[in-house]
């Protein structure tokens, strides 16, 4: 941990691969709407699996697991808080649920970041940049793709998972809707989170980087919501009013230059370092004023 309290990353490179493919509609819906605050794994374990149609139970098991691992909050006895993520995604509309399900899932891996970075966002500028009637801007191909895993991972890993992370990382940025499939290919575009959804990973990075504050303008050209969902910059200053307004941040001043503070509730702040996302914390992530909508 560095004195921030965040994940080292630098010793994670290469990458390994991500080749677990999770969706919300097979079944993690079901699972996540089971979690009660005040549950241990085992009565997790018990009343998630009674929630879940798929025959195998260790596909079952397996599930249940990797929700319990990377979405939800514990406290020091081992129980479930009632954490800002399970309060919007319980109470949320479809749309909410859906982005922070995906979000979330995506910042657990340091490959979306860094694909949204390296690969989508220059994508989004040269397809901003095109005459309108340039069909092949901001079109990403295989080749394109196959580049960048080679760059970053472990190079242990054969070929099969190189395809599977590659398919994994372009299906959530697909899932977040900054990247479109069209026909066969995948285009960069500006997504339109829901408000919440995206304010909530503003907040949540906030809270695991362990800033009191954070101005507008930074965070909507530092954040790891502007890059990985990189709405339009009107949207993304009403998703910060709407958040506001429903408490998840204070604010101070107006404009760019207004400044966010993140309110913690009871169990709110209570994050542990398992829940911890991967992708904000080395070096190779510091931002480089790239804007929401630039």
């Amino acid at each position: 941990m560095s004195e921030k309290g965040q994940p080292e990353l630098e010793a994670l490179w290469p990458l390994s691969s991500w080749v677990r493919t999770l969706n919300l509609d097979e079944g993690a819906a079901a699972v996540l709407d089971a979690a009660i605050p005040g549950m241990d794994l085992d009565e997790f374990e018990a009343d998630a699996d009674c929630w879940l149609h798929q025959e195998d139970p260790a596909y079952r098991k397996l599930l249940i697991k990797l929700i319990w691992d990377h979405f939800l909050a514990k406290d020091d006895d081992g129980r479930l808080v009632n954490s800002a993520f399970l309060q919007l995604f319980k109470y949320g509309s479809l749309a909410c649920r859906h982005d922070l399900f995906y979000v979330r899932y995506g910042l657990s891996q340091p490959w979306t970041l860094l694909a949204a970075r390296e690969l989508v966002h220059p994508a989004r500028a040269q397809r901003a940049a095109a005459p309108p009637d340039d069909e092949d801007a901001g079109a990403l191909s295989t080749a394109d793709w196959d580049a960048f895993v080679d760059e970053h991972i472990d190079p242990a890993r054969g070929p099969s998972s190189r395809k599977k992370t590659r398919g994994t990382v372009a299906g959530v940025l697909v899932q977040l809707n900054s990247l479109e499939r069209v026909g066969r290919r995948l285009v960069a575009r500006h997504a339109e989170p829901d408000p919440l959804a995206f304010a909530w990973t503003i907040w949540w990075e906030m809270a695991h980087r362990e800033l009191a504050e954070w101005t507008v303008g930074e965070a909507l050209s530092e954040s790891a919501a502007a890059y990985v969902f990189a709405p339009r910059r009107e949207h993304a200053e009403a998703a910060i009013e709407e958040a506001v307004q429903k408490g998840l941040f204070t604010a101070e001043g107006e404009g760019a230059a207004r400044l966010l503070r993140p309110v913690y509730g009871t169990d709110w702040s209570r994050l542990t370092p398992e829940d911890k996302p991967l992708g904000w914390a080395s070096p190779r992530y510091e931002p480089e004023g790239v804007a929401a909508g630039a």
